[in-house]
């Protein structure tokens, strides 16, 4: 799964040999793992990558954005989230935004990638109501903006 996503990803950043690409996508279909891939376009190579979101996101870093922005800025994780690294991504943003009033983080230790409390285990799909602690959390920090 590793490798295939990795083989995606390059041809979204250079589009070469589609169809032997999209043949080796197609041969792993069937494959227990193959939907927990989360592939772009459910692995389906599209002709022209330009037109697919995921050729602007896979390689897009923030961190530029987010020095010239002047807002405050909350940044949430959950600390169970098996995709984003929280503390490594904490640390980007620190670097960007060197200035520690502008920036509020809110990590929430019951919570994955879909802040739901729940465990979110290889099949969960974002069941169930979002973390009551994040919703207070989040209309706490709103409260607390300057107007």
């Amino acid at each position: 799964a590793l490798d295939l996503r990795s083989r995606i990803d390059q041809y979204f950043r250079a589009p070469e040999q589609r169809a032997a690409l999209q043949s080796l996508i197609d041969r792993h279909r069937s494959a227990e793992w193959f939907p927990l891939a989360f592939l772009p376009n459910g692995g389906n190579l599209p002709a022209d990558v330009t037109r697919s979101k995921w050729h602007f996101e896979m390689d897009f870093d923030p961190t530029e954005t987010l020095a010239s922005l002047r807002k405050p800025l909350l940044f949430v994780f959950g600390a169970q989230d098996r995709w984003v690294p929280v503390e490594a991504s904490m640390a980007a943003i620190r670097a960007a935004v060197p200035d520690e009033t502008r920036v509020t983080f809110y990590v929430s230790e019951r919570s994955g990638h879909l802040m739901s409390g729940a465990p979110e285990s290889e099949d969960y799909m974002g069941e169930g109501p979002v973390e009551p602690e994040y919703v207070d959390f989040l209309i706490s920090w709103i409260g607390r903006l300057p107007r």
